[in-house]
């Protein structure tokens, strides 16, 4: 993973949700480990964080394989949390970029239709 295309897709997160982006890590779908980290309040156990999102996406890959559904997950998939904060984990090849959002300092649509493909533009 090149940092340089991981700062670049924070800072067009930064720049396009502003307060709203809290933190974010990017990780090795291999092992869980994370590559790299943007968590300026220093609040999360990043390495569990990522270990445990890891784990999730692989389960939701093998249900929708499992229960023989016609299409797999895409590009990314969101939890609603309490407090209106969202955690998204984007699918990039063999990373997963997972992020905080508050909700209520952004759009969804801000963030599904501009920001995001943006972002995620650079790792292709």
């Amino acid at each position: 993973m090149d940092a340089k295309i991981f700062n670049n897709a924070i800072e067009i997160m930064k720049e396009k949700l502003g307060d709203a982006f809290l933190s974010c890590s990017i990780w090795s779908n291999a092992d869980g480990k994370p590559v790299a980290t943007y968590d300026p309040h220093k609040a999360l156990d990043v390495g569990a964080a990522t270990a445990l999102f890891n784990q999730v996406t692989k389960y939701i890959r093998k249900s929708l394989k499992d229960a023989n559904f016609p299409v797999e997950l895409n590009k990314y998939y969101f939890l609603d949390l309490t407090g209106n904060h969202i955690a998204l984990a984007a699918q990039l090849g063999e990373f997963q970029w997972g992020m905080l959002i508050d909700t209520s300092k952004t759009t969804m649509g801000l963030l599904l239709n501009v920001a995001l493909p943006e972002a995620m533009s650079l790792f292709k």
